[in-house]
């Protein structure tokens, strides 16, 4: 299910599916390395989407890991991220044709939702 969260959410974005995202994202997410609300998260993705339609961007692969493996594979996460994330949390890491994105996954209830974007 995580996979599909994370799949959905940086195809929307490439596609410019504003409303496909916005259910996939927690109340509030950590975006660039600050906390935004809903409204604001509605703004910057709106902005991100403009720069990816200007770079004609096309996404390559999406491998979501666990937290432990991922830290394991590569290392502690950066100081801006590494606040934000717990253990349980599952860490998609996006391949665009000229660079890459990471998302932070983190179960409510029954769905995984995106509490973190960094590029």
């Amino acid at each position: 299910l995580a996979e599909l969260v994370a799949q959905s959410f940086f195809r929307g974005l490439l596609e410019g599916r504003l409303a496909a995202i916005e259910p996939l994202c927690a109340q509030r997410v950590r975006l660039e390395g600050r906390w935004v609300n809903k409204a604001e998260l509605r703004h910057r993705l709106l902005s991100m989407m403009k720069r990816v339609r200007q770079r004609s961007l096309r996404l390559r692969k999406v491998v979501v890991l666990p937290l432990a493996e991922m830290i394991r594979r590569f290392g502690p996460p950066p100081k801006r991220l590494a606040a934000a994330l717990r253990p349980g949390d599952l860490i998609a890491l996006a391949r665009f044709d000229q660079l890459g994105a990471v998302a932070a996954l983190r179960r409510q209830g029954r769905f995984y939702r995106v509490h973190l974007v960094s590029d």
